[in-house]
């Protein structure tokens, strides 16, 4: 079943509306990413205003949508690989687990739609995204990807050393 699609909102005023950040830091905010071109989530994060973990469980909340804390998460490497790793870091995602719904997909940002539409292509499955914080996705990819590349070249020695 897919999250019911909550009315439009800026990030800035829902942060101010949830009394995670006042008017004046809002403005000191939309100032910065004016100068910067960064999304207005990573700069109230930047700016020390709200954590990540406190921005992505708010719109976690407000889109309907999961927050993995990844640190806690036991991730499926067999699952994880059937997205390919050029696929996941390109769309900062990474494969969580299998559900009735289809794939529970972690990502960087869940609510970039043509991401979705992709990884739905990818992976021939429906996508149902959930908030994740970056660093951590990356770790995990990081740890998954790079795994199972040397486990490959662990098996390509042993093969030329036993001589089969």
């Amino acid at each position: 079943m897919e999250p019911a699609r909550a009315p439009k909102v800026r990030i800035g005023d829902l942060l101010v509306s949830k009394g995670l950040i006042i008017d004046d830091q809002l403005k000191r905010a939309l100032d910065e990413q004016k100068r910067t071109g960064k999304k207005i989530g990573k700069v109230v994060v930047d700016l020390g205003f709200v954590s990540e973990a406190q921005l992505l469980q708010t719109l976690a909340s407000h889109f309907g949508y999961p927050f993995v804390d990844m640190a806690r998460f036991r991730l499926n490497n067999e699952l994880i690989k059937t997205l390919p790793e050029n696929y996941a870091r390109r769309f900062r995602a990474i494969v969580l687990s299998e559900q009735p719904d289809g794939l529970l997909v972690g990502m960087a940002d869940p609510l970039d739609l043509l991401a979705m539409d992709e990884l739905q292509r990818i992976l021939r499955r429906p996508v149902r995204p959930a908030f994740v914080k970056e660093q951590e996705l990356l770790d995990a990819m990081d740890r998954a990807y790079r795994r199972s590349e040397q486990i490959a070249s662990i098996a390509v020695e042993l093969d030329s050393e036993l001589g089969t």
